[in-house]
């Protein structure tokens, strides 16, 4: 049961990601805009810190290997 509520909040936030971004794009109020754009880091940082954390590390040492910034930390 536990594994099906994790799914849920994994699959609501890569839901949500994109109707953020499509919103951020679509806003002209500045103040909507830099609401949105905290909501959109919220929502990222949110999905970061469900991947555990050996699986992290892997992907940081793999984006270190190849060049490439990533921040899973």
């Amino acid at each position: 049961m536990r594994s099906d509520q994790y799914k849920t909040a994994i699959e609501e936030v890569l839901m949500r990601i994109p109707q953020l971004e499509k919103a951020l794009q679509g806003s002209n109020c500045p103040r909507e805009k830099r609401f949105l754009n905290r909501s959109l880091k919220s929502q990222e940082k949110r999905f970061e810190r469900m991947i555990p954390y050996q699986h992290r590390r892997a992907l940081q040492a793999l984006c270190d290997q190849v060049g490439v910034r990533g921040e899973f930390f």
